[in-house]
């Protein structure tokens, strides 16, 4: 069987431990989107790096060609990201927001400005930014760069202070943001409504 070979960097979304020597991963890629992986654990212990969730690395793969997974050959590190784990709730909303990622990549064509924003993401919540303020303002632009009227349909259906609310999130700095928390769970529930109801994103 014929096989092939790439070399990516990727984002680790997910991490799945099952019975057996294998560990399967969720790597979202810029050109390819998210791939399912497999990284072989031996049986004798060797010192050699293992994916950690929200890791940014390369990946050298190969798969055979009718088959939707690939193995994982080598794994270089450019930076971890486990830092997130300090904070608790930033770890939960990144966790929720890899899912929805998972969940909607395959039906997106281009990946790249989705694999920037995840980036950014990732980086505020590793450095204890307001969790709820980076989620908004993610599924925010990755909606609004998917030509959906997010802007004048969500932002102007909400009343004056969630609107207020919601334009300091998106059109201010993240780190500058110390807002309530329960105003912005409040405004996080009600645009994961609207892309629930009024976009083809697959909302949880």
């Amino acid at each position: 069987m014929s096989t092939q070979q790439i070399s990516v960097e990727g984002i680790v979304l997910k991490k799945i431990e099952k019975s057996g020597s294998n560990l399967h991963f969720y790597i979202f890629t810029k050109k390819f989107g998210i791939l399912l992986c497999i990284k072989r654990i031996p049986k004798k212990k060797i010192s050699k790096l293992n994916p950690d969730l929200f890791d940014i690395a390369i990946l050298d793969l190969d798969r055979i060609k009718t088959s939707e997974i690939w193995f994982i050959r080598d794994y270089r590190l450019i930076k971890s990201n486990s830092s997130i784990s300090n904070y608790y709730k930033s770890f939960v909303y990144a966790a929720e927001y890899s899912n929805f990622l998972i969940n909607n990549l395959k039906y997106i064509e281009s990946f790249e400005r989705f694999y920037e924003l995840t980036l950014k993401a990732i980086y505020f919540w590793s450095n204890g930014a307001q969790p709820e303020s980076v989620f908004i303002k993610t599924i925010y632009l990755l909606a609004r760069d998917e030509g959906y009227p997010v802007k004048q349909d969500w932002i102007n259906s909400l009343n004056r202070r969630n609107k207020i609310l919601a334009n300091d999130i998106i059109f201010n700095r993240i780190n500058d943001h110390n807002l309530d928390e329960s105003n912005l769970i409040s405004l996080l529930q009600s645009i994961k409504n609207w892309l629930k109801y009024n976009t083809d994103f697959l909302v949880k």
